[in-house]
């Protein structure tokens, strides 16, 4: 792995498939193996995950050059606001966000409204 490039995430990445509007989280400190930078101008990682139980069902490629990415985007104010509403997060998860640079007061706000709704229609 000598000359390969590196990048470790500072603040987490927002990943959705194509034709998904659900999107996912790569998370802080998660690191970005370069692999090569596309007509188009994005550029493509890989990103090692090691699967912990049982194990997946693999099949051979139809295509050897077949490749699915995933598209990653950095967080907009207004992706942390639904985050806090389509993911369960924990106290210390809530007390990040809430205090994150990334975090108008607006938006605290908004999610702590949500958040006393949530709580009296679910209490």
């Amino acid at each position: 792995m000598l000359n390969k490039k590196v990048h470790v995430l500072q603040h987490p990445l927002r990943v959705a498939s194509e034709n998904q509007n659900q999107y996912y989280m790569l998370p802080k400190g998660a690191a970005l193996y370069y692999d090569d930078s596309l007509p188009e101008g994005a550029d493509r990682f890989y990103v090692y995950i090691n699967i912990e139980g049982s194990p997946l069902e693999l099949k051979n490629l139809e295509r050897s050059d077949l490749i699915i990415p995933l598209t990653a985007y950095p967080f907009e104010d207004k992706d942390i606001v639904n985050l806090v509403k389509d993911y369960p997060v924990n106290k210390k998860d809530l007390s990040k966000i809430l205090n994150s640079e990334f975090l108008s007061k607006d938006d605290a706000q908004e999610i702590i409204n949500y958040l006393q709704q949530y709580i009296e229609v679910h209490d």
